[in-house]
């Protein structure tokens, strides 16, 4: 069974890390309007424009931050969980 100091300790570097994404997340979908606009005019559709933008450098590092963001979410609700269990255990609750 993990310390759970540790446990604690990790918890707060995955929020740090995933703050640190979001924001990185933040930049780019900011500048993803003006990137689709800039795609329109070289397509037919809006839909073609979307798709030539996640094509791009940008739109592949959103996708990526999206999925690693969402990740990172997944593991700090895993270690609360695991956190709430010790503290059950502690107190003799079963």
């Amino acid at each position: 069974m993990q310390n759970p100091r540790e446990i604690a300790y990790k918890t707060t570097e995955l929020t740090k890390e995933y703050t640190k994404k979001l924001n990185e997340l933040g930049e780019i979908k900011s500048r993803k309007a003006e990137a689709t606009l800039r795609f329109k005019a070289e397509c037919k559709t809006v839909g073609e424009a979307k798709l030539m933008y996640e094509a791009s450098e940008d739109g592949v590092k959103e996708i990526k931050l999206e999925f690693y963001t969402k990740g990172l979410i997944e593991e700090i609700r895993a270690n609360k969980l695991q956190l709430k269990i010790i503290q059950a255990e502690a107190w003799g609750v079963h």
